[in-house]
């Protein structure tokens, strides 16, 4: 199963995007635009002790697109589309850009992704629930046929 830990915002991802979009109004979006970048050293630590984690990618520059780094060639993540939060939606529909240009380009408010058995999956949420993270079940790993993408959207 693939988990999704909530981003805490924009982190460092298309910067120079979102300085074009709000240009002159920072300060009205200074609570979106200085949001610290979270940080997943806890939550994975955690994970670790308790779960069996196959894999883990942060979403970083390039967004979903390094999920994939994690996967072995034969493999692929079908993934859940969620509903982006209220600054990513403000900075979509300022640039006029896709839904999957978002997702290649920003977190899209899912800062960490982590692969971990099907039967621990939920159990796992709840884990990170009670130390402090966000978390949900967003999709599965399978099988991938040639020509497939390493990511397909469910």
């Amino acid at each position: 199963m693939v988990i999704g830990l909530e981003s805490s915002g924009y982190h460092s991802n298309g910067y120079s995007l979102i300085r074009k979009v709000f240009e002159g109004e920072y300060d009205q979006y200074r609570q979106w635009l200085l949001e610290p970048t979270r940080l997943y050293v806890e939550a994975a630590l955690v994970l670790k002790k308790e779960f069996e984690i196959h894999a883990m990618a942060h979403m970083t520059g390039g967004g979903i697109e390094n999920l994939p780094r994690v996967l072995p060639e034969h493999l692929k993540a079908v993934v859940q589309k969620w509903e982006l939060p209220e600054c990513f939606k403000e900075v979509q529909k300022r640039a006029q850009i896709s839904d999957q240009q978002m997702r290649e380009t920003f977190n899209c408010g899912m800062g960490l992704m982590l692969m971990i058995k099907a039967t621990q999956a939920e159990a796992a949420v709840a884990r990170l629930d009670q130390v402090g993270y966000k978390a949900r079940v967003l999709g599965v790993v399978k099988s991938k046929n040639e020509g497939d993408a390493h990511v397909e959207w469910a």
